[in-house]
């Protein structure tokens, strides 16, 4: 599925349907929109490449129907979306403290990585399963602090909006 589009893969494809709409045409006499049909299955793959592999038009993390180990990367938002993920934060670096990142969870089941650094997270459920160290809850607000966590120093931030989901944090 990797070279979905690749040149090769719709040359193939559209050779195959030129000679089966000639071979329909000349045998029974049925006229085939090979155009159209192209183009529509087109239009069906590109939808099916969006679907297992995100969308290629945003820039943050996206996945669905896939099981992943994801790696913080420069963006502010991550969406998990349909799918069983693993986002490690245990390699933050300190320059990233005090930046809040933003973590939408929908239909999914997300584990959450964290080690002994300061960590404030903002949880928002809907109808959600979220496993923090201190609590659990299905519906509402809530907020967890690591243990470590002083008031006076700079701490990593997060805010996750789950629903229907399955959230844990780990530590």
């Amino acid at each position: 599925m990797k070279y979905l589009f690749s040149f090769q893969f719709l040359a193939a494809l559209f050779l195959i349907l030129w000679g089966v709409s000639l071979f329909i045409e000349a045998i029974f006499k049925i006229h085939i929109p090979l155009g159209r049909i192209f183009f529509g299955i087109l239009l069906v793959l590109f939808g099916i490449s969006i679907i297992f592999f995100g969308n290629p038009f945003f820039a943050f993390n996206k996945g669905a129907f896939n099981q992943t180990i994801v790696l913080p990367k420069d963006g502010n938002e991550m969406e998990v979306t349909f799918a069983t993920t693993t986002i490690d934060f245990s390699k933050l670096t300190d320059e990233e403290k005090g930046r809040l990142r933003k973590i939408n969870v929908g239909f999914s089941n997300l584990e959450i990585i964290l080690d002994d650094n300061e960590y404030n997270i903002d949880i928002e459920s809907g109808f959600s399963s979220i496993e923090a160290p201190d609590n659990s809850f299905t519906f509402g607000k809530s907020s967890y602090k690591s243990r470590s966590t002083r008031e006076d120093k700079a701490i990593y931030r997060f805010k996750i909006s789950a629903g229907f989901s399955r959230v844990a944090i780990r530590d």
